[in-house]
């Protein structure tokens, strides 16, 4: 909590902070601090900090940028007064340490541009042999076949999403086994050895009540050791927060088969469509063969007088379409190999090559059709039960609690002797 007041006296304005200057509070009291001196620029400040309990790192670098502009500083307590002591000091010395480098200034900016141009050459030499070793490790250097089932396990192993889901689901069954310990018996074992010592004056007010009487009684040594036993009879909200527990298990399980299948759609998907564009590469490098042998005939038909040069130029103008749909068919081929290797965690400059192919009736749509049917009801039975199984743990209330425990202690209580000797 942070309070700020603004009083004018005698054409100064007093900015008296109270509270804590820490946290947020510190943004309060610059934007106050701000909107009073582009109101007043010419105007002096005191800013009066003897209400102010405990100040931050950033509390005292506002203080120091106030006092930069001006502000005097105000404190009470030794804290408070310590802090700006030692803020008046920074300033002095950086005012002092300014004034002795002015001299120096221009010898320090040539000594410096001499060097930078002495030294640029030779960095931009070495960035540029090192920039080639500027990836972190080495690349590999072997060609990764991958068939579609290695492309499915090698995701299922790798994948961030599917670990985090299993992360999630041995985390739920460890928070179900202290669930459990909660509803099973506790046993304990203590041992303990204090001297206690009694302060009868404080007792009575600090008087005594009769000449005579003893102001300490002790002091004691208490000894005490034994086992204690304690099992929950009927508890209900412990009860019900297992079975909270074990739904969320449930859920957590049912949300990382339903991860895992997503997952294996997602690649068995993407290394089809990468099947696909490796065959839009071939169709695209056979028509442009078609094309270089069209384009051929219509030059030599053209050098033997019986073509015409439109026919050539209509040929080339096709052969470069060819071409460029070639080029396109190559990006989306290395795009589709990216997007695989980011799915399976791979190293990006790790080159991919795939095992399997698919038949002239097997086509991509017809069997990302499947898997995307069988794995959408699978998903959305598993999402139902996952609903209602939050629905089960947002029901789960506090009931009342009956208990059994008891404690064995033995205990003995020994009074300390004191003796005197006097010397002869």
């Amino acid at each position: 909590m942070l309070r700020i007041t603004t009083e004018k006296k005698r054409g100064k304005t007093f900015l008296s902070v109270e509270g804590r200057l820490a946290g947020p509070w510190v943004a309060a009291l610059e934007q106050c601090w701000r909107e009073l001196h582009a109101a007043s620029p010419r105007e002096k400040f005191h800013v009066n900090l003897c209400g102010v309990s405990f100040i931050d790192a950033a509390g005292k670098v506002l203080l120091v940028e106030i006092h930069r502009q001006g502000g005097q500083l105000i404190a009470e307590g030794c804290l408070n007064q310590a802090i700006v002591q030692e803020i008046v000091a920074r300033e002095k010395q950086g005012a002092k340490g300014g004034a002795k480098e002015r001299p120096k200034r221009s010898h320090i900016i040539f000594y410096t541009v001499f060097f930078s141009l002495l030294l640029g050459p030779m960095v931009t030499h070495a960035q540029g042999t090192d920039k080639k070793s500027a990836l972190p490790g080495n690349a590999p250097a072997q060609m990764l076949r991958l068939t579609l089932d290695q492309a499915v396990g090698l995701a299922l192993k790798q994948n961030t999403t599917a670990q985090i889901a299993i992360l999630q689901a041995a985390q739920s069954e460890q928070d179900r086994n202290i669930a459990r310990a909660d509803l099973l018996p506790q046993v304990k074992a203590q041992i303990s050895d204090e001297a206690q010592k009694v302060n009868l004056l404080a007792q009575f007010g600090g008087r005594t009540p009769f000449p005579g009487f003893p102001k300490t009684l002790g002091p004691y040594q208490v000894f005490s050791a034994g086992p204690s036993f304690g099992t929950p009879v009927f508890d209900l909200t412990l009860w019900r927060r297992y079975q909270a527990a074990q739904n969320t298990v449930d859920s957590s399980k049912a949300s990382s088969l339903s991860t895992r299948e997503q997952v294996i759609l997602l690649v068995v998907s993407q290394y089809i469509g990468t099947l696909r564009g490796m065959a839009n590469v071939q169709a695209s490098q056979s028509r442009v063969d078609l094309a270089q042998a069209l384009y051929d005939q219509a030059a030599d038909l053209q050098k033997e007088g019986v073509g015409t040069g439109i026919d050539t130029l209509r040929a080339n103008v096709e052969l470069q379409n060819e071409k460029q749909r070639l080029i396109q068919a190559q990006t989306d081929r290395e795009t589709s190999l990216f997007a695989l290797s980011r799915l399976l965690n791979l190293d990006p400059r790790q080159a991919i090559e795939l095992g399997d192919s698919l038949s002239f009736f097997d086509t991509w749509n017809s069997r990302c059709r499947c898997a995307r049917n069988g794995s959408r009801s699978n998903r959305k039975s598993r999402q139902r039960n996952i609903k209602r199984k939050r629905r089960r743990i947002r029901g789960c209330l506090h009931y009342g609690s009956t208990g059994i425990s008891h404690t064995w202690e033995l205990r003995e209580t020994r009074r300390c002797r004191r003796t005197h000797t006097k010397g002869a």
